[in-house]
């Protein structure tokens, strides 16, 4: 009785193991469960694509994975995951995961539509149901692959353009303008070596020779950030001046805020613009003889006249001043005035010359050489802006004058000015039949004929300069 007392303890005993066991198990089983599922649910909520695979054949991934890779989960469980490696990265993959590789590479994958992905992997083995899988994360780095790229090809360019360009080309620390680069311009055009300047700044170096140009730099690049084409003097290694036409921004080098200044040598283009500017000048002064020898010849013609453009010119010009005639137009004024009577080139000597009165046939003729005068210069580009004056100055405020009849303010100001000047003169100057006349008579019948024969404003300027 008593063993078979004990032979039912010993049951009831191993069936309260085995209830305890089976708690334990259904504990292990729960805990593996919320494993699973927390695993499952970091797969769906890392940004990152994740793949478990056995044996190199895929068990499962997340949806980041079947996005990434553009297949079906359906179509991917159980197949192999050379299906997704692009064919030169399978060697490297079968490596990977026959030595177990655990640090992070870089592959190609197969997108389904074909497209090549560029994505780095890092695994890990897991026991999943005691069975051993690898489990993959996958990123996408095409995208910074592709602009890494970029910008491997862009400091390539920017590193040949530097070293390459004729420019001179110097990258200076913003915060103590410190030399970090200089190129081979900078050594041809300023005579420095990189050993010179590097280290150095450009006060150090003595190479700005005008404050004023380097704090014009200071000043755009402290507002905007970047300067356009400033023209400055530098002075080289060997003391020699150069001029430049520098731009300048401000950049990011080597983590650094940097200033770079790019300055093309503009001193031979300066040297022969003022060789050009000098011979300018040398023309325009050999016309302008020109046209005052034109001047003489009629001069020479007319005794009549002599002394008189020498007179009007100067005249005209203190007038024009006075009643506000930009300086600029004044080499119009003078020119025009010189050439007031060059159509009387054109005007026989019987009626030029001749003593007295004119007939009204003669004054027909004698009223064509503001038309003779426009026919010879209009033709001339260089005169252009001077022929107000010869083509006008007979014109009368009243609309009486010649030769176009014009009246008030479309007659040109130059010829309004110049014809007030004229009349005076003229009335003052002896003619061979007739004296001069006296300055006060002169000026009474100027004023009289304001309104009629003159611009009033002309006028009034005119009696308060004479």
């Amino acid at each position: 009785m008593s063993d078979q007392n004990k032979t039912k303890a010993e049951l009831l005993q191993e069936l309260q193991k085995l209830q305890q066991r089976i708690m334990q198990l259904e504990k292990i089983e729960d805990a593996l469960i919320a494993s699973q599922q927390r695993f499952r649910l970091f797969a769906e909520t890392t940004f990152e694509g994740i793949i478990l695979t056995e044996n190199g054949i895929i068990v499962d991934m997340n949806d980041q994975f079947v996005n990434l890779v553009g297949y079906p989960r359906e179509e991917l469980i159980g197949q192999s995951v050379m299906l997704i490696i692009a064919p030169e990265s399978q060697d490297q993959v079968w490596d990977a995961i026959r030595t177990n590789k655990l640090e992070p590479y870089k592959i190609f994958g197969l997108h389904k539509d074909g497209g090549i992905i560029h994505v780095e992997v890092m695994a890990r083995t897991v026991e999943v149901n005691g069975i051993q899988l690898r489990a993959t994360a996958v990123r996408d780095i095409t995208q910074k692959e592709r602009i890494q790229s970029e910008l491997r090809i862009s400091e390539k360019k920017f590193s040949t353009a530097f070293h390459t360009s004729p420019d001179s080309i110097n990258i200076n620390r913003l915060a103590d303008g410190l030399y970090l680069e200089i190129n081979q311009g900078f050594t041809e055009i300023m005579g420095y070596a990189p050993a010179d300047v590097i280290g150095k700044t450009s006060l150090e170096l003595d190479i700005w020779t005008s404050p004023a140009d380097r704090a014009c730099l200071v000043k755009g690049l402290r507002e905007r950030g970047e300067v356009t084409n400033l023209e400055a003097k530098f002075q080289a290694k060997d003391g020699s001046f150069r001029i430049g036409l520098m731009s300048a921004k401000i950049i990011e080098f080597n983590n650094e805020a940097c200033i770079l200044s790019v300055t093309r040598d503009i001193t031979g283009r300066k040297e022969d613009q003022k060789q050009i500017e000098l011979l300018n000048q040398e023309l325009l002064a050999a016309y302008d003889e020109t046209l005052e020898g034109w001047s003489r010849a009629l001069n020479l013609r007319d005794p009549n006249t002599d002394g008189h453009s020498k007179r009007v010119v100067d005249l005209t010009l203190a007038l024009a001043k006075n009643i506000g005639i930009p300086e600029s137009e004044l080499v119009y004024i003078r020119r025009g005035a010189i050439l007031h009577d060059i159509g009387k080139m054109g005007i026989p000597d019987y009626i030029l010359l001749k003593p007295g009165p004119l007939s009204d046939d003669e004054w027909r003729i004698m009223r064509m050489h503001p038309v003779f005068a426009y026919e010879m210069l209009s033709k001339i580009p260089f005169l252009e802006k001077s022929l107000d004056i010869p083509y006008c100055h007979h014109e009368r405020w009243d609309g009486t004058g010649y030769p176009r009849g014009l009246k008030g303010l479309e007659i040109p100001l130059a010829a309004r000015v110049f014809s007030v000047v004229d009349t005076f003169d003229a009335l003052t100057s002896d003619r061979t039949y007739r004296p001069g006349w006296k300055r006060e008579d002169a000026r009474a019948f100027i004023q009289a004929g304001a309104e009629n024969y003159f611009d009033p404003d002309a006028v009034n300027l005119f009696l308060e300069l004479e």
